[in-house]
């Protein structure tokens, strides 16, 4: 049988590249090495492994590994010391799995795993998933046969003979995913008249912007019906109540439904949501996470706004009443969207199909 492994912290694009995997006739065993805990310093388990280690086709293998950290903190050299164990970690598993091919998707926890499987000849591909260049690809571009990308403009910031544009991949199901009346969560919303809004803060949820929603939450369910996705937030629980479902964790063939059923999504603004939003065409208020690596909440922000989905604001002038009075206008507003002549190439409904296909021609 053939082996595959895949790594690395970006699991929404991964899945779009497995289900391609399944779907091909070379009967290919995966191996996915991520991290079981979502944080360091959080044993909550990671939204990957929840999804990866259920499924039996995926034989997932959590690695222990450190980050360079870019302040200092009281894990920092906790940290730094664990970033050769995850090297010879790696260089051990792949030695075991005697993989095919290696395919990465950044984040931390792919560069042990790369810069082994350069070290014993095996072809990797990596995707680099944000419209910046992530420290792990600034690494990995040494190692890797192809570079695929989902934005044009870090074409020119990698070697242009490796990398090549293929969009960001998502789950055909993201689509398709049709829930039924009967589900608890979902149901509430099909049989609803009032206008969707869906609040997400990401797979671990974002403190802030749960808090300022829940400071409005009374206010805005006279008039729609809130969809909210909590994440980790220590402070606020499920329910179920009229016009408002607040949830901790959803898949994302169930946000896809969500993001299409929506008249407004309001949310930070990475890579894998302002996919789904441009092309799903959803309209969105976003507030970028202001730490985020060389500024890419802020950039991919700018972009839906400039194509005419999104209305961005700064996370230090975010308050109950500025987010209230944006979800009125912008549910107002009509919808014009002008998608850029690029985007015919980066859908990301074929990407996972582009970035398997490189994958296969680089062994």
């Amino acid at each position: 049988m053939n082996k595959v492994v895949i790594t690395g912290g970006h699991i929404t694009p991964a899945l779009g590249v497995i289900e391609e995997i399944n779907k091909d006739k070379g009967d290919w065993q995966i191996y996915y090495l991520g991290r079981k805990y979502a944080l360091e310093s959080n044993k909550a388990e990671s939204f990957e492994y929840r999804t990866l280690s259920k499924q039996p086709k995926i034989n997932f293998i959590s690695i222990t590994t450190g980050r360079i950290q870019r302040k200092f903190t009281p894990n920092t050299i906790k940290s730094f010391i664990k970033i050769p164990l995850g090297f010879f970690q790696a260089l051990w598993l792949l030695i075991k799995i005697r993989p095919r091919m290696i395919i990465s998707f950044g984040g931390y926890l792919s560069a042990p795993v790369v810069i082994s499987g350069w070290l014993l000849g095996i072809p990797t591909i990596t995707h680099e998933q944000t419209r910046t260049v992530g420290l792990a690809t600034k690494i990995n571009k040494f190692f890797v046969k192809k570079i695929a990308v989902s934005f044009p403009e870090v074409i020119d910031q990698l070697p242009k003979d490796k990398t090549i544009l293929t969009g960001n991949p998502v789950e055909s199901a993201v689509f398709e995913y049709q829930p039924s009346k009967n589900d608890n969560h979902f149901g509430p919303i099909i049989t609803s008249e009032k206008p969707l809004i869906v609040v997400t803060g990401g797979k671990t949820g974002s403190q802030i912007l749960n808090q300022t929603l829940y400071k409005i939450k009374d206010k805005l369910t006279r008039d729609y019906f809130i969809f909210h996705q909590i994440g980790l937030d220590p402070n606020l629980d499920e329910v179920v109540e009229p016009n408002y479902i607040a949830v901790r964790f959803k898949e994302n063939h169930q946000f896809g439904w969500l993001y299409r059923q929506s008249d407004l999504v309001i949310g930070r603004s990475g890579a894998n949501i302002c996919t789904y939003l441009a092309a799903l065409k959803r309209k969105a208020i976003l507030i970028p996470i202001p730490w985020a690596a060389e500024n890419e909440q802020e950039k991919n922000a700018d972009w839906l706004e400039s194509i005419g989905l999104g209305k961005k604001i700064e996370q230090n002038k975010l308050s109950p009443n500025i987010l209230y009075e944006e979800i009125k206008l912008m549910m107002k507003s009509e919808k014009v969207v002008s998608m850029p002549k690029w985007w015919n190439q980066a859908d990301p409904r074929e990407a996972g199909k582009k970035v398997w296909q490189i994958a296969k021609e680089s062994q």
